[in-house]
């Protein structure tokens, strides 16, 4: 699957940003790791 948007796209650092996080999910041997290390706490 590809996307593509213009070079002039306001939200093109977010964008990259979130692409970047969601490649960076991979399968373990108990699941998905965590993209982050620590779960958010309020």
């Amino acid at each position: 699957m590809g996307v593509s948007y213009s070079d002039h796209y306001e939200e093109k650092g977010l964008f990259e940003r979130l692409m970047h996080r969601l490649r960076s999910i991979a399968a373990g041997a108990g699941g998905f790791r965590p993209v982050i290390p620590a779960a958010l706490r309020c």
